[in-house]
């Protein structure tokens, strides 16, 4: 089943805060959801971008297609490394998620992901929350 959404999307990152709201698709697969929308370019900076977030019982995976493309795995407590290939080169990172929270009901879904980015020694804390309106 496939219902379109409103989507509004909160991130915090460092002192960094950034936030969209735009229109997508929830899909709902067996025992996942999926979550699609095509980045803003003027709010994110990602042109020609489409982001599917994956939700499944213990794993949320955000892939994003496009001039940017990556793959983020979200499993509490677990460290997932992942290659972030843009349009000006590429960037190794390790992800360390120390939260994953989602609710969902007729209404939407919601979710919430707190975890660190390591690049090479620099790290950076982050919050993202999603909050998806079926319409």
């Amino acid at each position: 089943m496939t219902r379109t959404a409103e989507i509004f999307i909160r991130s915090v990152n460092g002192e960094a805060e950034m936030e969209l709201l735009t229109s997508g698709r929830v899909l709902y697969e067996d025992d996942c959801i999926w979550i699609e929308y095509e980045e803003d370019p003027k709010i994110t900076g990602m042109d020609h971008t489409l982001t599917k977030i994956g939700i499944s019982p213990d794993v949320i995976t955000v892939n994003r297609i496009g001039d940017f493309v990556s793959t983020m795995v979200f499993e509490q407590g677990k460290d997932f490394e992942y290659l972030f290939n843009t349009p000006f080169g590429n960037t190794q990172a390790t992800l360390h998620a120390s939260k994953v929270e989602v609710a969902s009901d007729e209404r939407g879904v919601k979710l919430q992901l707190e975890y660190s980015l390591d690049f090479g020694g620099a790290q950076i804390e982050n919050l993202i929350t999603v909050d998806c309106t079926l319409q």
